[in-house]
């Protein structure tokens, strides 16, 4: 029986060339695959090249990246990479870890669901461990007024920023399947020139939830670029980071913005077949559970911009 031939990423990246006043080519370090760097001022529709089954609510952007290159951080071994040092750690004296209630939440099917008290309820508890995990990255590194410029991410990060009231100018992100693409990922965003004005000369701290891929980073940073914005340094905050993801987001800033740092306040977990992060049996953050077996090929962070909205 003759194997399905997977379609070569060329045609499509012909497509987004044609629909771009500018197509840049950025190469990352090793053998990696290059991504490639999309941008139209007046934006780019790619509904129709997206895949229907992971369709964002948004599809118009100014800048997209694409790249084969995240195909290779799935299913990888948190061991292989090891511990990716970015944590502050919690001192919870001896209370349930923030870590534990968010996974709990993200494992329950309740948690979704609107119009649920119970869901409700989770989803409050989730936003609360949020918080308070994501209170150390800013006890850690305190924004500084003049120099920092905070850049929570919609919907998680800018929802967590919120409710901590913290200031910032939140941008959309989304990430991006391509139908008859399996192996291709993208991520796109609407920053436009007067929000990019803003990080000039500015250490720009992007804030998340997760970074699992770390395409949301790389689609700002190309953003930025795009721009011709020069800010000191471009960060990233978040709560929770796969050492895959993060690796790549560090090389891929490292590659434009040299001296940008990592904040996290946990590191672990692994990507599955679609890029989402889970629990692994070798991962460094079981000491954070307290029956980690329980929480194996499961999410750790589930659906962030579900579980910190509609509350």
């Amino acid at each position: 029986m003759a194997r399905e031939i997977e379609p070569s990423p060329a045609p499509l990246i012909e497509i987004l060339h044609s629909l771009a006043q500018k197509h840049e080519i950025i190469e990352m370090p090793g053998d990696q695959p290059p991504v490639h760097n999309f941008f139209n001022p007046t934006g780019m529709e790619l509904r129709a090249y997206l895949d229907p089954e992971h369709m964002p609510g948004m599809t118009k952007f100014i800048s997209v990246i694409v790249s084969e290159a995240f195909a290779d951080l799935r299913g990888v071994d948190p061991e292989t990479v090891g511990q990716y040092e970015t944590s502050w750690g919690l001192d919870t004296k001896g209370e349930p870890q923030p870590l534990e209630t968010i996974s709990k939440v993200a494992t329950q099917k309740v948690s979704y669901e609107k119009n649920s008290e119970e869901g409700k309820a989770n989803r409050r508890d989730y936003l609360r461990a949020m918080c308070e995990a994501a209170k150390e990255l800013f006890r850690g590194e305190p924004l500084v007024e003049d120099l920092h410029v905070l850049v929570p991410i919609e919907r998680c990060g800018a929802n967590i920023a919120r409710a901590m009231d913290l200031p910032g100018a939140c941008i959309e992100v989304k990430r991006l399947r391509f139908d008859g693409y399996p192996d291709l990922l993208g991520a796109g965003t609407d920053l436009d020139l007067e929000t990019a004005e803003k990080f000039e000369g500015k250490v720009v701290r992007i804030f998340e939830g997760v970074v699992a891929t770390g395409s949301t980073e790389a689609v700002i940073i190309a953003a930025i670029l795009n721009w011709d914005i020069e800010p000191v340094s471009v960060d990233c905050d978040a709560v929770i980071m796969c050492p895959v993801g993060a690796k790549f987001a560090s090389e891929f800033r490292e590659a434009i913005f040299r001296g940008s740092y990592d904040r996290s306040v946990y590191s672990g977990g692994t990507l599955d077949g679609d890029w989402y992060l889970v629990w692994h049996p070798n991962d460094t953050l079981g000491d954070q559970l307290s029956d980690p077996d329980l929480f194996v090929g499961k999410p750790i962070l589930g659906d962030g911009g579900d579980l910190t909205s509609n509350l």
